[in-house]
């Protein structure tokens, strides 16, 4: 079995590799949502968001997730903001029946335990998570970015003065830090709010301080979290 750096890695059962009612684009779709899926099995990332890290065609993931759906491996909700406007699908993963009752080892030696249960699937996802914890329905997943993952993405080292990175450091760190934040009158859950900051990158930290540099604000990191939030969901979106 081969051996993957801490985090890089997400684990399924031989039945969904052996699974021949799944095409390999469905399979690796499936494997993708339970990488991105959280804690209650669920995850909301958007056609452009999988069509980017997974380099399918949408017609196909659309098919993919239609014939997942199908075949009751997955559920999938509609989810729209206060202000009507439509977001991301939600998805929640259905499959209970991988079982990791009997291991007692830590999970930092599972894999060298597993080799006849369970198969290792690379998804070769960029935003890899500190650690794999087992949840509700024995998947170990693999999708939260640290905080000095999200910052290292931002490249905040490319701005030029020091005080201009310190206050982009703070927002962000807010950011990620706080319970729920506020955004046009709606407020955000720590979980979206995370689960935006995945796509982080400089183009995001550009654009941000264009936009704070032409609008003289008092409160600054306030103001910053508002607009670096509604970049990284129009990215999220398109």
């Amino acid at each position: 079995m081969k051996n993957f750096a801490k985090g890089q890695f997400t684990i399924v059962s031989n039945s969904l590799v052996m699974d021949k009612n799944l095409d390999a684009f469905e399979f690796r779709i499936l494997a993708y949502l339970i990488s991105r899926s959280d804690n209650n099995n669920f995850c909301f990332p958007s056609y452009a968001t999988i069509e980017k890290d997974l380099k399918i065609s949408r017609s196909k993931i659309i098919g993919a997730i239609k014939k997942l759906k199908e075949l009751e491996y997955i559920t999938v909700e509609s989810r729209i903001f206060d202000n009507d406007r439509q977001t991301s699908n939600g998805y929640t993963i259905s499959i209970s029946e991988i079982s990791l009752d009997d291991v007692s080892e830590k999970p930092s030696g599972i894999l060298n335990e597993l080799s006849d249960v369970v198969s290792e699937i690379p998804l070769g996802v960029s935003d890899v998570p500190e650690q794999y914890t087992y949840n509700n329905n024995h998947f170990l997943n693999n999708h939260h970015l640290t905080i000095d993952g999200i910052i290292e993405k931002a490249q905040l080292k490319r701005l030029h003065i020091p005080k201009d990175r310190k206050l982009f450091e703070t927002a962000i760190r807010k950011m990620y830090s706080a319970k729920q934040i506020t955004v046009n009158g709606e407020i955000i859950s720590q979980d979206d709010v995370r689960a935006a900051l995945r796509n982080m990158n400089y183009e995001i930290t550009a654009e941000a301080f264009e936009t704070l540099r032409y609008n003289n604000v008092e409160n600054k990191v306030p103001y910053l979290i508002s607009v670096m939030y509604n970049l990284l969901i129009e990215l999220d979106t398109s």
